[in-house]
């Protein structure tokens, strides 16, 4: 991801750009901004613990929307017949 200071990540979460910090004291993670921020945390998804992987999929899909960016098609819902 880019580097963002704390400073800009508080204000991203602040906005609801980022997601809050796991522990008290921590920084946002994921600040998402652009199209490119969305492509990082794509790919840094991996690096989350399983546990939170929903809940950060959930944003990152949310920012690319709210961004219009596109989203790999293995992120796209497929409905059941």
């Amino acid at each position: 991801m880019a580097d963002y200071s704390a400073e800009q990540r508080r204000a991203a979460e602040a906005q609801g750009h980022a997601l809050p910090p796991l522990e008290e004291g921590g920084e946002p993670r994921y600040p998402i901004n652009n199209c490119q921020d969305v492509k990082n945390a794509i790919r840094d998804l991996g690096r989350t613990a399983p546990s939170e992987r929903p809940r950060v999929r959930a944003y990152i899909a949310r920012r690319a929307s709210e961004l219009g960016c596109d989203l790999p098609d293995s992120w796209r819902f497929k409905r059941r017949s």
